[in-house]
């Protein structure tokens, strides 16, 4: 059991994410990329059962990087995570998650409220242009 890699949907895929290691004890219920220049992007797992991420990277030794937990998240549902500059509450890009607390919240954190917690291994890069995407999407007006 684990996270697998598949290059389609029948593909039974390569376990590159075991659990039973680094502290994973299964339940994954959400994953996301944190994108990175070069391609040393993050993969960020959730595990439910011990209300934490687990950080790996992304490349092909998978390598697991550390742990870091949101205040409020238990039984995380869900996770994503942006690293644009999202303005003056997150600058460094923002986590979020679903937690099955009271009234089942989406927890936002900053990003390098993140990074630091994982012990300064992670890297804070704000590189993605989310309003470049959002203006690839912008279609001229029909007169």
């Amino acid at each position: 059991m684990g996270t697998r890699r598949r290059t389609h949907r029948s593909d039974p895929g390569e376990l590159i994410i075991k659990v039973g290691e680094n502290g994973l004890v299964g339940d994954i219920e959400g994953l996301a990329l944190y994108d990175l220049p070069g391609g040393d992007d993050y993969l960020i797992i959730s595990d439910q059962k011990n209300n934490n991420f687990k950080v790996y990277q992304r490349a092909a030794s998978h390598r697991f990087i550390g742990t870091f937990a949101v205040a409020g998240a238990i039984m995380a549902d869900g996770l994503d995570v942006c690293n644009a500059n999202l303005g003056p509450r997150f600058p460094e890009g923002i986590f979020v998650c679903h937690s099955i607390a009271d009234g089942r919240p989406v927890l936002g954190t900053p990003w390098e409220a993140v990074a630091k917690s994982v012990g300064h291994q992670l890297d804070v890069n704000t590189h993605w242009q989310w309003r470049d995407l959002v203006q690839s999407f912008a279609r001229p007006a029909h007169k």
